[in-house]
């Protein structure tokens, strides 16, 4: 597949995360999973192109635009 991925940024933000469900110390769990990446695309005639790439554990789409919503509102209100 040409250059090795680079995956630390991606496991680091993963274990971040666990670390903050298990400060629940068993009485919570994990429920969807999404993950969001900038990946940046060396495209001819458009230096700094990029591209947003999702995943998430839920495929229906209604509980993916509802994630992806509270993430922002979050972001936004500064927690």
């Amino acid at each position: 597949m040409g250059e090795e991925r680079d995956t630390q940024t991606i496991g680091r933000l993963a274990a971040e995360v666990m670390e903050f469900v298990d400060q629940y110390e068993g009485k919570a769990t994990t429920g969807v999973v999404a993950v969001v990446v900038e990946v940046n695309v060396d495209v001819p005639d458009e230096p700094g192109y990029t591209e947003i790439a999702y995943r998430c554990s839920d495929n229906r789409r209604w509980v993916q635009a509802g994630l992806f919503d509270s993430a922002t509102r979050a972001v936004l209100a500064g927690d």
